[in-house]
């Protein structure tokens, strides 16, 4: 394992909001103003790792999880040279690993026997780690569950091993998140792909690692909508619904799709009459992938959507009935163009103060992408303070860096974690800091 600590640094912040000319890269002085690297994590403001320290390292992180003393846990997944395997590193408040914990920092799990991919971490009330992914039994791909004590070992007392393994359907399963009900109980999304068709697909299990068959059926929901469809983004609500963010097709175009459930697995018809509400944006792709609640109960998704020959971030806002609140934005949907090439979002957080933080990746066209984060007031619009006109872009290795998932500190503080790519195929975690 090689940890690389890098002092050698740039960063790009660049915005442009909706449609005109794009603008070209400028650099920021870095300062602690809102979009800022915090440069006393890891000095540099970010901190890469790869697990293996020879040959072709395929790393990526996917998940964090914030600890009660300011540490961080990033979860993801290895490629030991055979097999891919979930992946875990705790950093320590100032950016270097806690070599305290697991193997010098690092815990590498293989789940299933052959290919494994962790995406999701959570952390129990009790400090205990669950972090979920889906993991091949060598004849299809199943979710797969596995349980850490606070020391990085694997928790016994969950379902014998430490590992859960979930079947969502038949065919290949895939989950892309996980949250924890204030019971413990632990919910996991993502979809079941059943020949060319995926359903968008949830399951519970209860504090011990088994099936919760209260929910669903015997602890499985299944959602069809048109001929594709998944879930990403979860948040539970106040009542114990849960609200989940994607998209699905009905033709040949992916439209934002938002998804309510009542406490047992079934739809909740409240919600828009049929449990679900399915948003096109004209004659484009419409990809939603996260939610945030805001305290009144309207959601809030973000995720892009094609515009032309390009991808452009988006965030739009529900009211509590499902139907689009057309006091946010532009009818509904603030539409954000940074780079001149493609611009993604996949997570966001709302700050204390209603502001919502969207992480994701920005390209110029021609030229390797970057991690990107974006901030809205509360009205929609660009908040013009964060970075340089609402931007702040980050470039890391010499290819693509892309930033999957985000966390708000108690500090104020916003980390983010994904990959980079240095030298061609290598692939390592990458979690960078910034200030909010």
């Amino acid at each position: 394992m090689k940890l690389l600590f890098l002092s050698v640094f740039s960063i790009l912040l660049l915005a442009q909001c909706q449609s005109g000319n794009k603008p070209t890269p400028q650099i920021q002085t870095f300062n602690t103003g809102p979009g800022a690297l915090d440069m006393s994590f890891n000095v540099a403001g970010y901190a890469t790792f790869a697990f293996v320290s020879i040959g072709i390292a395929r790393d990526q992180g996917q998940g964090i999880a914030l600890q009660t003393d300011g540490k961080v846990v990033i979860s993801g997944f290895t490629y030991d040279g055979t097999r891919y395997r979930y992946a875990l590193i705790r950093y320590q408040n100032d950016g270097r690993p806690d070599t305290t914990w697991g193997t010098d920092g690092t815990v590498a799990t293989d789940v299933g026997g052959f290919n494994d991919q962790g995406t999701d971490i959570r952390q129990q009330a009790d400090g205990k780690l669950v972090q979920c992914g889906y993991s091949s039994n060598g004849t299809k791909l199943r979710v797969g569950v596995v349980r850490y004590l606070s020391n990085g070992n694997l928790d016994t007392t969950f379902s014998g091993t430490g590992k859960s393994f979930v079947s969502f359907s038949t065919g290949d399963d895939y989950c892309l998140n996980e949250t924890i009900q204030p019971d413990g109980k632990i919910i996991l999304l993502g979809y079941s792909r059943i020949g060319s068709n995926t359903h968008v697909s949830m399951a519970r299990l209860l504090t011990n690692g088994s099936l919760d068959t209260s929910f669903g059926n015997s602890g499985i929901v299944n959602t069809s909508i048109g001929v594709k469809a998944q879930a990403s983004g979860v948040v539970l609500l106040p009542n114990g619904k849960i609200l989940l963010a994607g998209y699905s097709t009905t033709a040949t175009l992916f439209s934002q799709t938002l998804l309510r459930y009542n406490t047992d697995g079934t739809l909740d018809t409240t919600f828009n009459g049929v449990g679900y509400t399915v948003t096109p944006m004209g004659s484009e792709h419409f990809y939603g992938n996260d939610v945030a609640l805001q305290t009144d109960g309207k959601a809030l998704v973000c995720g892009y959507a094609k515009f032309g020959s390009g991808y452009d971030i988006t965030v739009t806002r529900y009211n509590t009935n499902g139907t689009i609140d057309t006091s946010y934005a532009n009818n509904g949907t603030t539409i954000f163009s940074v780079g001149s090439g493609d611009d993604k979002s996949y997570r966001c957080k709302l700050q204390a103060d209603g502001k919502l933080v969207v992480v994701g990746n920005s390209q110029v066209t021609g030229q390797p992408s970057e991690f990107l984060l974006t901030r809205f007031n509360t009205n929609g619009s660009v908040d013009t303070d964060f970075g340089i006109q609402g931007a702040s872009r980050l470039s890391i290795g010499d290819v693509n860096d892309i930033s999957y998932r985000i966390a708000l500190t108690d500090d104020k503080k916003i980390l983010v974690t994904g990959y980079s790519t240095i030298r061609g195929p290598n692939t390592r975690f990458a979690t960078a800091r910034f200030f909010q």
